[in-house]
């Protein structure tokens, strides 16, 4: 047979409505088959591409999110999915073998058995498996199995049912401690059926499912994160390059073991354990024996100094400096951030902080509108991979030096620094650090009111010595209102005391959503807009909030 050649099957979720598990013409195989073969393997399928990414993860925890739910169990993906196997298995019966020991359907049939296990519902209510199991896995802690759950939980058909999955399908995770746990399960809820574990493809320990761990001390998971592998190993052939994670300190997962024992035996919080292990769920739920796990934060040890106020240097874990907010930014984010990532349809938290070299902890931490399971990642929404050090500081300290040139006049009594970049506006640097135009002013006293002498790439005190006196209000002096950033359309609210600038791909929701106000009160503030967005201009500054 010819040489092994590395399957390039693509897992990267699009914006479509079909599936293809070879797309680009990326189907390589080791043997010669038919043209009929080739053809039904590439065939496309009515599926939403997010299932390769949740099936090549293994992912059984809720997605939190009833519409991605729907559109990954539509009924039309499983007549796909089953379509799609009878037509490869016709199709190359009389071939050879695309690669050493996997068969042609073997791609569909692993997708196929997710979907049919992930796509579970309780047929009495209704709900999604998925989202129940989740739900009551959250009460168990320690290293509490699902069957220490009350019988009115375990006993429920979603367990049953996933249980009756596993059990029937080689793509599973079933193992032997499954199986008593399954024995268990049946016992206390008299109910039968098989236990014995599956017998799974067979392939050579050199060929496809030896993934390396060992010998180069990283994460099994996040090697195959990297790599697109799947969860068996199937596609990694014999001579595939890989793209190698950043070492760890690793533990080699036994038969038995549970995250939160290996954390305490290691001397680590379970948070800490996931955090460096960004490929286990958070219940636990896919941790495997025989595979490697981070028992230490992967990469070089950090021995950078903390921030204490008394200088402007920072570590590559920190961003030098704050960088212009997006009008998409995630409600609650933290605004002094160095970097924003715009999260795609798809991305989950793990994918996010491994991409941008973040730990999860401190990007949960900086977007605290991310809940615990990380299920309501908005698409679409910017959130900060890059912090300032100072990101959640309230400590004025002592004052620093300016980190560049500053305008003429700027005081020498400041805590912190803006250097101004290409868009920037008096009102953006405002809200980002909760500052006012007359703070800015008294400590920048060379800016104008009107904030048109902004010089780009200097620096501005945004923390400063704060005012001996305030000007007491009084009912005939008006309360000032900030300037717009940019153009504004005919009827704005005469009140606006809060806008955001219209980018090309956001629309009026989009906008509504960032700045938390409902979009009749968009239309509302803006009549422009005609009341169904027609009106948008790019380019233009809309109100998001007005005075009372």
């Amino acid at each position: 047979m010819a040489t092994s050649i590395l399957l390039l099957c693509s897992f990267i979720c699009v914006a479509v409505a079909q599936l293809s598990f070879f797309p680009n013409n990326t189907l390589v195989v080791a043997g010669n088959i038919s043209t009929a073969c080739t053809t039904a393997m590439n065939a496309t399928i009515d599926c939403d591409p997010y299932i390769m990414a949740l099936a090549t993860l293994d992912d059984f925890t809720s997605l939190n999110n009833d519409t991605v739910q729907q559109n990954v169990c539509a009924t039309k993906c499983g007549t796909a999915l089953s379509k799609y196997h009878n037509s490869v298995a016709a199709a190359c019966a009389k071939d050879p073998l695309p690669w050493d020991g996997t068969p042609a359907t073997y791609i569909g049939d692993f997708v196929w058995a997710y979907y049919n296990g992930s796509c579970l519902k309780d047929t009495a209510t209704g709900q999604w498996c998925k989202d129940y199991i989740t739900n009551v896995s959250s009460t168990l802690t320690g290293d509490k199995q699902i069957s220490d759950l009350p019988k009115s939980q375990l006993c429920s058909p979603c367990i049953i049912q996933l249980f009756k999955h596993q059990q029937s399908t080689s793509f599973s995770n079933y193992d032997d401690n499954m199986a008593a746990e399954w024995a268990s399960v049946q016992k206390v809820c008299s109910t039968t059926g098989p236990t014995a574990v599956p017998t799974p493809y067979a392939t050579p320990t050199d060929k496809p499912g030896h993934v390396p761990g060992n010998a180069t001390i990283v994460a099994t998971g996040t090697l195959k994160i990297v790599n697109d592998i799947l969860p068996d190993g199937s596609n990694l052939l014999a001579g595939a390059k890989l793209c190698l994670p950043q070492a760890c300190p690793t533990y080699l997962v036994q038969s038995g073991d549970t995250c939160w024992q290996i954390a305490v035996n290691n001397g680590i919080g379970y948070t800490d354990f996931l955090g460096y292990n960004p490929s286990v769920n958070n219940d636990c739920s896919n941790l495997l024996s025989g595979t490697n796990v981070c028992i230490g934060l992967p990469g070089p040890a950090w021995n950078g100094t903390t921030i204490a106020g008394a200088t402007v240097t920072k570590t590559a874990e920190f961003a030098p400096s704050m960088t212009s907010i997006p009008t998409n930014a995630a409600k609650g984010t933290t605004r002094k951030c160095g970097k924003w990532y715009d999260v795609q349809y798809g991305d989950y938290c793990q994918l996010v902080a491994l991409n941008n070299s973040i730990s999860l902890p401190l990007f949960t931490s900086i977007n605290p509108s991310i809940n615990s399971t990380c299920g309501n990642l908005v698409s679409g929404v910017a959130y900060c991979v890059w912090p300032m050090a100072n990101w959640n500081s309230t400590n004025i300290g002592v004052p620093v030096p300016p980190p560049t040139a500053t305008p003429p006049g700027t005081t020498n009594t400041c805590y912190e620094w803006y250097i101004i970049q290409s868009g920037d506006g008096c009102y953006q640097i405002e809200q980002a650090y909760e500052i006012t135009m007359a703070q800015m002013q008294a400590w920048n006293p060379d800016l104008h009111s009107d904030c048109g002498n902004l010089l780009l790439g200097e620096a501005y005190c945004v923390s400063g010595a704060t005012a001996t006196s305030t000007p007491t209000k009084t009912s005939s002096a008006p309360t000032s209102l900030p300037s717009p950033p940019g153009p504004t359309q005919s009827g704005i609210a005469s009140k606006c005391n809060k806008y955001v600038m219209q980018k090309t791909g956001v629309f009026c929701q989009d906008m509504a959503t960032a700045a938390g106000i409902s979009l009749a009160q968009l239309y509302a503030w803006n009549p422009a807009l005609n009341g169904d967005c027609s009106g948008l201009w790019t380019g233009y500054a809309y109100c998001v909030g007005v005075a009372s």
